[in-house]
């Protein structure tokens, strides 16, 4: 990755963590996705787009495997989604690459 585009990338991440996320996990019609962090084991918020299909919920991750909320799945498969303000309790089926 050129310096640049890493720039570019460090400060969307920037803004996504302390400004949007934070302002969106509060609205009641965001998909939330709760995960057990990998190294501390504290519950980990994130919203997240996707959409159900056959009662499964289906997303993608912008950053592949090198998503924070996607390696935390891997290491603790038991995650909460709060969908239109009701929470389910899963484990995950499957996080694969496409």
């Amino acid at each position: 990755m050129t310096s640049a585009i890493a720039r570019r990338k460090r400060r969307a991440d920037w803004f996504h963590r302390y400004l949007a996320n934070p302002v969106t996990l509060r609205l009641p019609t965001q998909v939330v996705l709760e995960t057990t962090g990998r190294k501390t084991g504290l519950p980990r918020r994130t919203p997240v787009g996707g959409r159900v299909i056959n009662r499964q919920f289906w997303m993608v991750a912008g950053d592949g495997e090198a998503a924070d909320y996607v390696r935390n799945i891997k290491s603790h498969s038991a995650v909460r989604l709060r969908i239109k303000g009701s929470l389910a309790s899963r484990d995950r089926r499957s996080v694969t690459r496409r």
